[in-house]
């Protein structure tokens, strides 16, 4: 999907709008890729300031499909830009995953949505693609 990944690693890359602005992109030196029978953890990190993180916690055995937490709560996301935080994960929240893949060894997807935080604002993720090998 976006590159050859090496097991333990991910990458994740979208478009961000709203109150900061960014083309991000993870460095798979600084990226994750773990899980358990029931959570995956997958998240990445750029190399450049300001420092930017993405991360999902995903159930282990979700399917592939179109996942909508504005419909319910199948998994959470955050970005953090610099000192500030986003995230969804509340059943409501207007964000959506759509998994391609999950054969338990590699994971793929792409995602869109808002993600806000506690000072009221947002930002809006768009073009978004995530790959993670276990």
């Amino acid at each position: 999907m976006l590159q050859v990944l090496i097991q333990g690693k991910s990458q994740i890359s979208c478009t961000v709008a709203g109150a900061v602005s960014s083309s991000f992109s993870t460095s798979t030196l600084v990226s994750s890729a773990t899980k358990n029978a029931t959570l995956m953890n997958i998240s990445g990190s750029n190399t450049s300031l300001p420092i930017q993180l993405m991360l999902f916690i995903i159930p282990t055995n979700i399917t592939v499909g179109t996942h909508n937490l504005s419909t319910a709560e199948d998994f959470t996301v955050s970005y953090t830009n610099d000192t500030k935080g986003w995230a969804a994960g509340n059943v409501g929240d207007n964000f959506t995953l759509v998994v391609t893949k999950n054969d338990g060894t590699l994971f793929e997807g792409t995602f869109s949505g808002t993600l806000t935080n506690d000072d009221g604002t947002s930002v809006t993720i768009t073009n978004g693609k995530i790959a993670a090998k276990f």
